[in-house]
């Protein structure tokens, strides 16, 4: 996979659009993709939001907003040296993964619509849905307790997209956990890979 870095060190990314294949679901799930131009990430990863833009406003219930949460961490938290090629080894792809499969499956979607082509192909996620409350707790929790770790840049969640998660205990515990486990568990392992390869 090539790989090129923006001005501020980030991979970015960035395939030719002749390069960029369709995604093949049934392939992906029997193990069966090596190129990230065969992802499911290939056809949106360069058009997330930046992290610049959710420091000022990020929406927790929108698809492309957490995704861009993922991708920070990914290429944030540990180094080239460390994850491989294109950050590929990084355990937090799993997560970015399941999140994708759930919007393609229409399980961010309200249990009580009818899930249309149209409805899939929109960012917004609703907030009636079971499986869209239990992936906040696994991406964005997961940033907020990096972030209060210091690892990553703290985000503004927007004033107008109905949210209140500075007193939703669910949310405000799973951060807690994830703090948890960024300042103890993965220092550790950072602390145990030899010097140079554990930081960016």
């Amino acid at each position: 996979m090539n790989n090129s870095s923006d001005n501020n060190g980030a991979t970015n990314k960035t395939m030719p659009a002749s390069t960029k294949k369709k995604f093949n679901l049934i392939a992906w799930q029997e193990g069966g993709v090596t190129d990230f131009a065969e992802t499911c990430f290939a056809e949106y990863w360069d058009k997330l939001p930046t992290i610049q833009q959710l420091c000022i406003s990020c929406d927790p219930y929108n698809w492309s907003h957490r995704m861009a949460l993922g991708k920070y961490i990914i290429q944030n938290t540990g180094s080239r040296e460390l994850w491989g090629p294109n950050f590929s080894g990084h355990w937090h792809w799993a997560y970015l993964a399941q999140l994708d499969w759930l919007k393609r499956s229409g399980r961010l979607a309200s249990p009580v619509a009818k899930v249309t082509k149209r409805m899939l192909e929109k960012d917004d996620i609703a907030m009636d849905s079971w499986f869209a409350y239990v992936n906040l707790n696994s991406t964005v929790a997961l940033y907020f307790g990096a972030a209060k770790a210091g690892l990553v840049p703290k985000v503004s969640v927007c004033k107008d997209c109905g949210l209140d998660l500075e007193v939703d205990p669910g949310f405000l515990g799973s951060v807690d956990i994830w703090h948890c486990f960024w300042i103890n568990s993965h220092k550790k392992f950072l602390d145990s890979i030899p010097t140079g390869k554990g930081s960016k």
